[in-house]
């Protein structure tokens, strides 16, 4: 048995050498310099043909079996995709970067685009303010003595007023001899009190229209009446002025009197002078005799205020 044990080995070793030996074509080696096309393998081919056929068999038979396992389970199941051969990615040649050529290309055009309209509205035509008037209301407290050949007169003044109203008050007594010059020195004194109303009135000056009572007291009695005016005073260079007024008692005792002179203010003060004229008839006051008319220059003091 084992002699032909060994020459059977022996035989198969020579053999199987020489047969796969047989199975395989010479491949000729070509000369230096000679280019041969490799021989296809067909024996390669129909092997991996073969392993992909007992691959799609197994995959079937896999989802098979899933399938069944999952309709058991009460699922539904989507067929699968059918199977596809792997594509192994071939890389693709790069190509060469493209570089552009410049191409000149014109400039534009200027476009000259307008701006839009802007309406500007004109400034306000300018407000012509007036001017802010002077404050013309004041008070005056004034003295005043008057000298005349047969005696003096002896006065005071108050005068308040705004723009065009006002109240004048004065109050005088009037020394003098009698007209026959028997009686002596005879005194009177004369009271008056004014509404005045100035129809012209600035910071220079105003004019006046004075209208009243006027009274005349005696020895032992008086007489009152109506008394009626016109006065004023303008100021003409820097604080010197002119002032002048008249004023008419008709009844019951005849009395008029003017005057015109000059002022001078000094801060508050005011300082006048002038000539001033009084004719008074006093036949209706017991004990009096008529006096003629006193005539004689004036001097006097204002304060302003």
């Amino acid at each position: 048995m084992q002699p032909k044990f060994f020459v059977a080995m022996l035989a198969v070793a020579i053999i199987t050498p020489a047969v796969a030996l047989a199975d395989h074509e010479a491949v000729p080696v070509a000369p230096p310099g000679v280019y041969v096309a490799p021989v296809p393998d067909h024996r390669a081919a129909a092997k991996a043909h073969r392993e992909m056929y007992r691959y799609h068999k197994r995959e079937h038979r896999r989802q098979r079996h899933v399938r069944r396992h999952l309709h058991a389970a009460g699922y539904s199941y989507l067929a699968p995709v059918p199977f596809a051969a792997p594509v192994v990615p071939v890389p693709l040649p790069v190509p060469a970067p493209i570089v552009p050529i410049p191409v000149p290309v014109p400039a534009p055009a200027p476009v000259y685009v307008a701006p839009p309209p802007v309406y500007v509205a004109p400034p306000p035509a300018p407000v012509a303010q007036a001017a802010a008037e002077p404050d013309l209301s004041r008070t005056m407290l004034g003295a005043n003595v008057q000298a005349h050949p047969d005696g003096a007169i002896v006065g005071v003044t108050v005068v308040t007023e705004g723009k065009r109203l006002g109240l004048h008050l004065g109050a005088s007594g009037v020394f003098a001899r009698a007209t026959d010059r028997s009686a002596g020195l005879e005194s009177l004194k004369l009271v008056e009190a004014h509404l005045t109303y100035a129809p012209l009135s600035g910071s220079r000056g105003r004019v006046r229209l004075e209208g009243g009572a006027s009274a005349a007291f005696g020895p032992t009695t008086a007489a009152i009446g109506p008394d009626v005016g016109l006065t004023g005073d303008l100021r003409l260079i820097g604080s010197l002025g002119v002032e002048g007024g008249a004023r008419y008692a008709p009844l019951p005792h005849k009395r008029i009197e003017t005057w015109a002179g000059l002022f001078l203010g000094l801060g508050a003060l005011r300082v006048e002078g002038g000539w001033r004229s009084l004719w008074l008839d006093a036949k209706v006051l017991e004990g009096m005799q008529t006096v003629d008319c006193l005539r004689g220059p004036y001097l006097g003091a204002t304060l302003v205020f």
